[in-house]
């Protein structure tokens, strides 16, 4: 007798779902010419968030996690439409 266990197929299914939707992002990433970092264990530098107001953040749908230098880096989701803020 075939026994389904729903809560495993979701699980998997979900998990399926976010391992295609990084290959995604990594495409994306590339087709811009841009970075591809995963995030996922990085957490953001309390400095770097302090550079951009959560409005401006919001606004222009950027995260910053890091600052080298002179350099702030963020995350963005939609490239092709930032806006950025003034700093």
């Amino acid at each position: 007798m075939l026994i389904f266990n729903d809560s495993r197929q979701i699980t998997d299914l979900n998990e399926l779902h976010k391992e295609e939707e990084e290959r995604l992002i990594q495409t994306l990433a590339d087709s811009y010419g841009l970075p591809y970092i995963d995030l996922k264990s990085l957490a953001p530098e309390p400095d770097a968030m302090r550079m951009v107001s959560k409005k401006d953040a919001e606004e222009s749908q950027l995260v910053p996690f890091k600052i080298v230098g002179h350099k702030l880096y963020i995350r963005v989701s939609l490239p092709k439409t930032l806006k950025l803020p003034r700093l």
